[in-house]
């Protein structure tokens, strides 16, 4: 009987991490991560398609600018923020991280904006290219 006793206490323990909030947030991450890469597949197959080779490159150039431009914007802050969300185990102060993030995200997605607004008067020159 002990041996099915720790059998038990096994599977009722394996269970309980299998149904745990980490277990939920992890099946949630990975389906979203799968789910984005059949959209990135998708939408690129339309593109490709849809665009002719001069649009396509134009779309290539922009995601590239823009690629490289937004490693100077985040600065790490969201995987920072993140990375203190997961450790967090007070509500209240969740909470505020989340509140903070938000903010930081709208600060800095407002100043990416403008960047890429007053670039893009100067992307042609710099480039020699015309991209409009």
């Amino acid at each position: 009987m002990e041996i099915r006793e720790q059998v038990n206490k096994a599977v009722i323990e394996f269970r309980g991490y299998f149904f745990s909030r980490t277990a939920r947030q992890t099946v949630i991450l990975y389906a979203s991560q799968i789910l984005l890469i059949v959209l990135r597949i998708a939408t690129s197959s339309l593109n490709t398609r849809i665009l002719g080779p001069k649009d396509y490159g134009v779309l290539a150039f922009f995601g590239t600018v823009t690629g490289f431009s937004v490693l100077f914007f985040r600065f790490g802050l969201f995987s920072s923020i993140g990375l203190l969300l997961a450790q967090e185990k007070d509500k209240v102060k969740e909470q505020e991280l989340i509140g903070a993030a938000i903010l930081i995200g709208l600060l800095v997605g407002i100043s990416y904006s403008l960047f890429i607004f007053i670039s893009s008067f100067f992307i042609d020159n710099i480039f020699r290219t015309n991209i409009n």
